[in-house]
């Protein structure tokens, strides 16, 4: 019986899901299936994959009305065998790389403390040439990671695991409810949900995946992908977490976070900044904007939320709060 199931929630990408599907079977990793999860596809997806799995009894395919993404991946899941210990995520108009199989394992079974591993992503194209200067940079910001506390360091910045570069364990999944439809990325919502449950993230050293943009993936056309639903997405797992913050930005980010935190039931302390022209004034009809001089050390006030977007300013930042003593994680995290 396989160990790892590959699966893959398809939705009209008849384009795509033969290179995909050959991708994924050409890995040199035996003990795997494949668990294609035909999502209400009005195109010839069903029919290509059935050609593939004809040649190939590793496939199996569910076939449903549509009903999303999270719905998919979920009849997945529920239809493995008790033997499946991981599962890699990969989608339909994605490319796996050689050995990404394999060497996933390999490290889940040598870090039995790591729920979830990632490898490095490389930037492909399908179509027409699009602008993607925001999607690599926001790879080079994946591929920077390098430990599980990079990660946990990262998790309320932007999700920090690319889905089809994933490989989790079965029982992590299940021990958190598997994936849930929300307003925002059933991705983003998932390593959330892991990373407050104390479960930890990997990566291993290596390219796994060939992330494919287009002019109709989910990020530049999905409203779950919009940046005010991201604030949303945070402070309703900062609500879990606490009701009291100081948000560090009183400008346009801090004011956009402050929004959600508000509406999750969370209250604004005060907002910290360094502009002199913002200092001593207020927020929100009557939130004071403080210096970040007034700062003082760990216990001074509730938990700091630092909503500052400029991935250079960060280690500024976190310099600064690490000298007065605060605690990364405990005292203060990064939220944009």
């Amino acid at each position: 019986m396989p160990r790892v199931a590959i699966v893959i929630p398809a939705l009209n990408c008849a384009e795509s899901i033969g290179e995909a599907l050959i991708s994924c079977l050409s890995q040199e990793y035996s003990e795997l299936e494949l668990v294609l999860i035909d999502d209400g596809s009005t195109d010839n997806t069903y029919d290509i994959v059935s050609t593939v799995a004809e040649q190939d009894p590793r496939i199996r395919i569910i076939r449903q009305p549509n009903g999303g993404i999270a719905n998919a991946l979920n009849a997945g899941l529920r239809s493995l065998a008790d033997d499946v210990e991981y599962i890699a995520r990969m989608d339909g108009d994605d490319i796996m790389l050689p050995g990404r199989i394999a060497a996933q394992v390999d490290y889940l079974d040598k870090h039995t403390e790591i729920s979830v591993v990632t490898g490095r992503v490389k930037v492909g194209c399908l179509g027409g040439q699009l602008k993607q200067d925001g999607m690599v940079r926001y790879v080079q910001w994946l591929n920077s990671h390098s430990s599980a506390e990079d990660f946990a360091r990262s998790m309320f910045i932007e999700s920090p695991v690319c889905h089809p570069a994933a490989m989790i364990r079965r029982k992590a999944l299940e021990d958190v409810g598997g994936y849930h439809d929300m307003a925002w990325t059933e991705d983003y919502d998932l390593w959330m949900r892991l990373h407050l449950a104390g479960h930890r993230f990997g990566i291993i050293d290596q390219d796994v995946v060939i992330w494919r943009d287009h002019v109709d993936r989910v990020t530049r056309t999905n409203p779950k992908c919009a940046p005010e639903i991201f604030y949303d997405l945070k402070a309703h797992f900062l609500a879990m977490r606490t009701k009291n913050v100081r948000i560090w930005n009183a400008g346009r980010d801090g004011k956009r976070l402050a929004r959600s935190l508000a509406a999750n039931g969370i209250h604004i302390h005060s907002f910290i900044d360094i502009d002199p022209k913002k200092i001593g004034g207020v927020r929100r009809g009557n939130i004071p904007v403080v210096s970040n001089d007034s700062l003082t050390g760990p216990n001074d006030g509730p938990l700091i939320v630092i909503a500052v977007g400029i991935p250079t300013v960060r280690p500024e930042i976190r310099a600064e709060l690490i000298e007065k003593g605060y605690v990364e994680g405990h005292d203060f995290i990064f939220a944009a």
